[in-house]
């Protein structure tokens, strides 16, 4: 396993909550940009589905510019 997690290291990020059209999400920013958006399907308080997208071009479709 590699990565910050088996490594222990800290990402230089910021978390906050966007506005998902009915779902809870989080909002990933790394040095004020969006770098992940994660929507999530909840089934009787769990979770169901994740849905990630980390795609610079669409995150700047989907992603208002006064979040970062």
């Amino acid at each position: 396993m590699t990565g910050a997690l088996s490594t222990g290291r800290r990402l230089a990020g910021r978390t906050s909550v966007p506005l998902c059209p009915g779902v809870p999400g989080v909002l990933i920013t790394v040095g004020g940009q969006p770098g992940m958006v994660m929507a999530f399907t909840v089934v009787d308080g769990t979770p169901t589905v994740i849905r990630t997208l980390r795609a610079p071009d669409r995150l700047a479709q989907v992603v208002p510019s006064w979040v970062a």
